[in-house]
């Protein structure tokens, strides 16, 4: 087949297309992922053809999540809109990149490729890593809609509620253009053409079990993340600092943007000297302290499969990729959530007794002697035992190859 993935958002969100891709490929099959330029490498290093979608990455990031709070611009739904406004061409793009292909996949965003799906007829599939279908089960909104109640239920439909109002104007707009009825804010995304949408979940049921309401045409699949260890030489430096001391902590945030990461970093800097904990900081804005205390290393990027192996705890922003690997791994999790899905994972921790309960930079609550607190909890052994054993469960996770063998058993 011809496959064209649709994917816009940050590295976190853009790499497991990539290896979905590779194995796809693998199989005989033609992929190609539709995302930004600035991704462009990463795609066709790994073999896979690239489709030019215009946008930016650290836009989109911030517009939509971490500097939302307290600015009228782009606060609630008028965050997307301002993306739509300020890029024009997504039509054409998203248009060009569906040209020759068989079959969509897209995530978030990238359902704005459904509305030339349904124009050409192309089959597509849905994926998530989040719940993302109605539940009781799990709360997008966290505790404004507890789990178990009709409320947390209902928050799924708003949510797809709120995405139409932000996009109406710009849908239809499109689907004037592809001659398609009018899109209205009750329409959904779950089906095209009155049939129900494959969907995929990327992420593992030890972590968060399927809801058994579920219809057979979702699908938990796993992370989808790389299965080998990538060829990795560390700095001499580095080995030496994890050679020379007690196993360190890893914090890093990943691609996230957010206008007070002075301040986050200072608090974490004064709660680390606090604890006396040592610890890895991985793409650490650069504050004029990096030398002051010996007990901290920094790096840029290194690959997470080894890294972790190498530390006691992980600290980072809640993403579905960081915080599967470092479950995986056996690692005990504090979670620092800037948006999105990251406060759901964050939440999860806590519930599994993975981790302490996390942390919300959007309610202002980051200060030293809350994350003194939590690097001190980190220490508990109930994290490092049940870390372990779901880590040794999700190594049944099928992940990629699982999802290409539904992808496969569905569309030949």
């Amino acid at each position: 087949m011809n496959i064209t993935a649709f994917v816009f958002g940050s590295t976190g969100d853009v790499f497991p297309f990539i290896v979905l891709g590779k194995e796809l490929k693998r199989r005989g099959h033609n992929y190609a992922v539709a995302t930004f330029d600035e991704f462009r490498n990463d795609v066709e290093r790994a073999g896979l053809t690239y489709k030019y979608v215009e946008g930016n990455m650290q836009f989109m990031m911030s517009t939509l999540l971490t500097e939302r709070k307290g600015d009228k611009k782009t606060d609630g739904l008028n965050g997307l809109k301002q993306v739509l406004m300020k890029h024009k061409n997504l039509y054409r793009d998203i248009k060009n990149a569906c040209e020759g292909t068989e079959l969509i996949i897209y995530m978030q965003f990238g359902a704005l490729a459904y509305h030339f799906a349904e124009k050409y007829h192309i089959p597509c599939i849905r994926t998530f890593v989040y719940p993302s279908d109605p539940t009781r089960q799990y709360s997008v909104l966290g505790k404004v809609m507890p789990r178990n109640t009709f409320k947390c239920e209902l928050g799924y439909r708003i949510g797809a509620l709120c995405m139409n109002i932000a996009s109406i104007e710009t849908v239809n707009e499109w689907r004037k253009r592809l001659g398609l009825r009018k899109w209205h804010y009750l329409s959904s995304y779950k089906k095209i053409n009155r049939e129900q949408i494959l969907t995929l979940y990327q992420y593992s049921s030890y972590l968060a079990p399927r809801d058994l309401k579920w219809k057979s045409h979702i699908h938990i699949t796993g992370p989808w993340i790389e299965s080998k260890e990538k060829c990795y030489k560390p700095d001499p430096n580095l080995l030496h600092f994890l050679q020379n001391g007690e196993e360190p902590i890893y914090i890093g945030f990943g691609s996230m943007m957010y206008s007070k990461m002075p301040q986050l970093q200072k608090a974490i800097l004064e709660a680390l000297k606090h604890t006396g904990q040592r610890a890895i900081l991985s793409s650490w804005s650069k504050t004029g302290e990096e030398n002051t205390n010996e007990k901290i290393y920094y790096v840029d990027y290194i690959p997470f499969q080894w890294l972790f192996k190498h530390v006691k705890a992980v600290v980072h922003h809640g993403g579905s990729g960081t915080t599967h690997l470092g479950v995986r791994m056996g690692k005990p999790t504090l979670v620092i959530a800037f948006g999105a899905d990251q406060l759901f994972w964050g939440t999860q921790i806590e519930m599994l007794n993975l981790g302490p309960a996390p942390l919300n930079v959007q309610t202002g609550e980051i200060k030293t002697d809350i994350l003194i607190e939590r690097f001190e909890a980190l220490k508990e052994e109930k994290y490092k035992v049940n870390a372990l054993k779901i880590g040794k469960l999700m190594e049944k996770d099928g992940g990629v190859r699982e999802a290409c063998d539904i992808i496969e058993s569905n569309y030949k």
